[in-house]
């Protein structure tokens, strides 16, 4: 499902999840903005905040928080490749939208963690995740990918 924001040239479809129907009437206006300009999404109030599924999957398996970048670089992906990753990641949020209460940080560190647990970002960031990957982790990877 998708949702138009936007005026003339401007215009465009977003998913539904980037300008949900919870938002109140001043806030949905604020994130409309926002996604238009391609600026940083404001605070909003009236949205209630979700963990990426990613990101709880990457804790869960390894115990860690995505924001220790040191227990990555040492065994998952070189310091190279996880940065790669998160200016990819920092770019689709402002290119292509996100949703409410995101800011660039949160929705690249989500980014790699998908790519982390093989998640559909592995297969957009394959050629980075094998060329810097660690043997061990790459081993991991499921077959069908």
């Amino acid at each position: 499902m998708s949702v138009e924001v936007g005026k003339g040239k401007k215009k465009r479809k977003v998913p539904k999840t980037y300008v949900p129907p919870s938002l109140s009437k001043e806030d949905r206006k604020k994130q409309v903005e926002s996604l238009v300009k391609g600026t940083r999404r404001p605070k909003v109030e009236s949205f209630k905040t979700k963990r990426s599924k990613h990101v709880v999957a990457f804790e869960k398996k390894y115990g860690k928080k995505i924001t220790d970048k040191q227990f990555i670089y040492k065994n998952i992906i070189s310091k190279t490749g996880v940065d790669k990753i998160l200016e990819k990641g920092r770019g689709a949020y402002f290119s292509s939208g996100s949703r409410p209460n995101q800011t660039p940080a949160s929705w690249s560190n989500a980014r790699l963690a998908s790519v982390i647990v093989f998640g559909p970002s592995f297969r957009v960031d394959k050629a980075i995740a094998e060329k810097y990957g660690k043997p061990q982790w790459l081993k991991s990877k499921p077959k069908s990918m």
